[in-house]
């Protein structure tokens, strides 16, 4: 059996990758999902944003509809209702890097890494696989 030389593991132990593979092992509610993918096998790479900006639009208008009430319970309404949809906009903006290939994905969630972080991920992961195709 071939040995695998661990490149980086993230400190959960969520992200694993080798030499020849890159992993992905989540636990939720009592279940094991793991999704690997051959360095071989990867298509792409990618940073994926995914955000609600209508949430943004909806709080400025009950922000405004708020101010523009004329009574103290709309204003008091409308501005905790705005607050409350730019907390969950806020909430809901997600970062991943979203690792390919023909018949699978691996979604990782990178939201406590800044850009700079992120596409040294990135490079990591490519010249890890151009080295073991060499």
């Amino acid at each position: 059996m071939n040995q695998e030389n661990v490149i980086l593991e993230s400190d959960t132990g969520e992200f694993l990758l080798t030499d020849r593979k890159v992993r992905f092992t989540i636990k939720r509610w009592g279940q094991l999902n793991i999704t690997s993918i051959l360095l071989k096998n990867i298509t792409s790479i990618q940073i994926k944003y995914k955000s609600n900006p209508i949430l943004i639009a909806l709080g400025i208008i009950c922000i405004a509809i708020g101010v523009i009430s004329g009574t103290k319970l709309g204003f008091i309404t409308g501005i905790i209702m705005g607050i409350i949809l730019l907390f969950i906009y806020y909430r809901s903006v997600n970062r991943a890097i979203k690792i390919s290939s023909a018949s699978s994905s691996i979604l990782l969630p990178i939201k406590n890494l800044d850009d700079d972080e992120a596409i040294n991920f990135i490079d990591k992961v490519e010249n890890t696989t151009l080295q073991t195709s060499i």
